[in-house]
């Protein structure tokens, strides 16, 4: 595996801001959030990491104008954005071209057709695009965070939307068991609501995964107790699913508490951490990032190997790593300035 990386100068785990980002990486494998989250490691971009923030941008650029009732931004006018955002990462040295622009345009393309087909059919009406959400604790020093990529009204049920793109199919399982929803679902009622009314207002809310897929289904997906599935193709081969499901006060509740816990097993492990001059571990890595680590176990999502991205840090492969680069992160923070 030839994976590079970079140093972010901006890690994502910060004592004092609990984060989805950071605590999804740790159920993924505590390691990852330690060279991820902790330390500030990346994977140099590939063209599908570029690809997938690049449609990410649109969708929200979409969305956003929708929300503000002006006239939806055409097909063209959108892909004219997203290529416009490519030239703009192609300027960026070092990424990983797999695919040529003209390749991720002609995607691009099709989830474009999708995004306005999906719009006409369901109408929903955008309340939030990318929105910081911040919740400050009353019991201590620190503060839920997060930034959905959605919140809407469909014919008057509100739904928060965490949009995806994926070359593999997805199951519907995962919209129930995503932590990363009902963390959002909890900071959007808990900024806007009373305390006396978050029950209530839980018991209404519906969450989804939205999916832009390079392929379309063969067969018929299962059916899973509690789960509504959408669906749309184009006829040139890719694919829109959507798996909605209704939250809980209960699942809400338990996804804050896990969140919480999580925040806290890095917190002690950071604070025991001892790196060197290059920003990496020395001498033994604290248990609190073994993957092995004791909730991990009943987690049962622990996967080892090649696939993974941070699998040639893991097996010391220090020299995979590039000059430390901090103008990506500002040549990134310029590229959403487009919108």
């Amino acid at each position: 595996m030839n994976t590079q990386y970079y140093r972010d100068p901006n890690p994502e785990f910060n004592p004092k801001y609990i984060s989805p980002t950071a605590i999804m990486e740790y159920v993924d494998c505590p390691r990852k959030a330690l060279y991820s989250s902790v330390l500030g490691f990346k994977p140099v971009l590939t063209s599908s990491l570029v690809f997938g923030k690049a449609f990410h941008q649109v969708a929200g650029h979409f969305y956003e104008n929708i929300g503000k009732k002006r006239e939806p931004p055409t097909p063209r006018e959108l892909l004219e954005y997203f290529n416009e955002i490519l030239h703009a990462y192609e300027q960026i040295p070092g990424i990983t071209w797999e695919e040529t622009p003209s390749d991720l345009e002609n995607t691009g393309r099709k989830y474009i057709a999708l995004l306005h087909a999906k719009q006409k059919k369901y109408e929903i009406s955008p309340l939030s695009v990318e929105e910081k959400l911040i919740v400050a604790s009353k019991n201590t020093d620190e503060v839920l965070f997060g930034k959905p990529d959605l919140v809407a009204n469909e014919n008057g049920r509100l739904i928060i939307i965490d949009n995806k793109t994926r070359t593999r199919l997805p199951l519907p399982q995962e919209v129930l068991d995503s932590p990363q929803l009902a963390f959002y679902a909890f900071l959007w009622v808990a900024r806007n609501y009373e305390q006396k009314d978050w029950d209530k207002v839980l018991n209404n809310i519906y969450v989804a995964h939205e999916y832009f897929l390079p392929i379309i289904r063969k067969k018929e997906l299962e059916k899973v107790d509690g789960v509504e599935v959408r669906f749309l193709a184009t006829t040139d081969g890719a694919s829109w699913e959507q798996h909605i499901a209704k939250m809980s006060p209960k699942r809400a509740y338990e996804a804050i508490d896990t969140a919480c816990y999580i925040h806290d097993l890095i917190l002690r492990g950071t604070q025991k951490l001892e790196v060197d001059k290059n920003g990496l571990p020395k001498g033994r890595i604290p248990p609190e990032f073994s993957p092995l680590a004791q909730w991990q176990t009943k987690a049962k999502r622990w996967d080892c190997g090649e696939k993974c991205e941070f699998f040639a840090l893991c097996k010391g492969l220090e020299h995979q790593i590039v000059a430390y680069r901090s103008e990506i992160r500002e040549m990134e923070d310029a590229i959403q300035l487009l919108r």
